[in-house]
């Protein structure tokens, strides 16, 4: 009956089902926002239901950072991302907006000169931009973990720490410019904290969320999910595709499983930056790893 009375065109179909696989929404929540779509299409005398129809649903909900957004602010980007762009410089980072991914890399190349020292966390939007492949390529000193064991990886990591340029993601990004980042190894979360000379933060527009709390929900639905399956680690969220804790009523910030795989060890939120510009975050808007 919803499917018949909510026809839904291409756009739309293709955004909520991006909004279905990312959110890890249940068959209910998927039927709450094909009626209330229909509703809003009602309203604006729309036989179908469009993409910005959707998107609009999309945003009224608790993941409004994932989808985007149809309004636009002064400067002509996306308002949340130009709040957040104000608020990060209002704490003492370094923002810049990117509208897509293919600027990302000429960037890098002005931000960090050639030869300087440099390496990275683990990080699937590193991948996707092609950051890994440009320090990677022979015009850095690259400190390179992979395949490191014992002894050898543990001085990557110090040599790491000294480096001239460390590259990652973050977890979530409010829109009042608060970072949170949630780490297993903790080596990322250590430098993001201090060491690195600075710290150059490529962040997707599904990762900026509105508040504090919905920065820690999204952690325990996405990002640690979509990590332990990436890692192949025995952890209940790899399993279901979402930290347990949520299970329960009210849980706590640092709830969760005790797996020796566990990967949510250690919780950091950075608010403000002394060091003023020590850490960039690039904003691509676009949707990038987890």
């Amino acid at each position: 009956m919803t499917k018949d009375c909510c026809r839904l065109t291409e756009d739309a179909s293709a955004l909520l089902q991006i909004s279905f696989d990312k959110l890890g929404m249940s068959a209910r929540a998927y039927d709450k926002i094909l009626r209330i779509a229909r509703t809003i299409a009602d309203l604006e005398q729309t036989e179908e239901i469009n993409g910005a129809t959707s998107r609009r649903r999309c945003n009224t909900g608790r993941w409004t950072g994932n989808t985007g957004t149809d309004k636009k602010g002064a400067t002509g980007m996306d308002a949340r991302i130009e709040e957040t762009i104000k608020n990060l410089k209002r704490r003492g980072f370094e923002p810049y907006y990117l509208e897509s991914r293919a600027q990302v890399l000429p960037l890098v190349q002005k931000l960090v000169p050639a030869g300087s020292s440099v390496s990275h966390g683990g990080s699937e939007t590193l991948k996707e931009v092609g950051v890994i492949d440009l320090l990677s390529g022979g015009d850095y000193q690259y400190i390179n973990r992979a395949g490191l064991e014992g002894e050898a990886l543990r001085q990557c990591y110090q040599d790491a720490f000294g480096c001239d340029a460390y590259f990652t993601s973050s977890n979530a990004i409010t829109t009042d410019g608060v970072l949170y980042n949630v780490d297993g190894n903790s080596n990322r979360v250590a430098c993001i904290v201090f060491g690195p000379r600075q710290v150059i933060m490529i962040v997707g527009r599904n990762k900026i969320v509105d508040t504090f709390d919905q920065a820690v929900e999204r952690v325990k639905r996405i990002a640690a999910p979509r990590n332990t399956q990436r890692l192949h680690c025995k952890t209940p969220c790899a399993a279901t595709g979402h930290c347990i804790s949520l299970d329960q009523e009210n849980p706590a910030l640092c709830d969760g499983c005790f797996s020796p795989q566990r990967v949510c060890c250690n919780y950091v939120t950075t608010a403000f930056d002394r060091h003023i510009g020590r850490i960039k975050v690039l904003i691509v808007d676009e949707e990038l790893g987890y």
